[in-house]
């Protein structure tokens, strides 16, 4: 979190799904918060990227 700080809020996106917001610092802050899309992929393609787009991280399918 210390390096988006100033700004903790990503989008996500998931492959012929829809798309949403994620505060990072309220998810973090919530107890027993669920990923809408998991970190892990469970065969499909996710993208958590910033708005401006100077940071990205995506999955690629298992199996």
């Amino acid at each position: 979190m210390g390096e988006f700080a100033d700004d903790p809020t990503f989008v996500v996106l998931d492959w012929q799904h829809p798309g949403y917001r994620l505060d990072a610092a309220v998810h973090a802050a919530t107890p027993d918060a669920e990923w809408r899309i998991p970190v892990c992929p469970n065969r499909d393609y996710y993208i958590f990227l910033r708005d401006d787009l100077s940071a990205s991280a995506g999955t690629v399918p298992c199996c």
